[in-house]
């Protein structure tokens, strides 16, 4: 901020920088969507939220999962752990005996 003063009066001149935005095309039911979670967003934060923020908020998110974030995410019976153990087991046999 800057404060320029001419005589009695201050001027006050504030320097903005204008970022270069993009237009993009979304379908309705995503702009509702991304929308909705504008909102959420919002009171989380406690705070005005733009779709810009949410947006970003949303990509952070995408871009640090890790293979452990998963873990214990897939819901399998007993039926199913033992056929994969079964399988694990004939795979390690075959790969004893070459």
């Amino acid at each position: 901020m800057k404060i320029l003063c001419k005589g009695n009066i201050n001027i006050i001149e504030e320097k903005m920088k204008m970022e270069e935005t993009k237009t993009i095309k979304i379908s309705p039911k995503i702009y509702a969507e991304l929308h909705a979670f504008t909102g959420l967003l919002s009171e989380r934060l406690k705070r005005r939220v733009s779709i810009d923020d949410a947006l970003e908020d949303l990509l952070s998110h995408a871009h640090r999962n890790k293979p452990s974030d998963f873990a214990g995410a897939w819901v399998m019976s007993d039926k199913e752990e033992e056929e994969i153990k079964e399988s694990l087991k004939e795979l390690w046999e075959t790969w004893k005996r070459d």
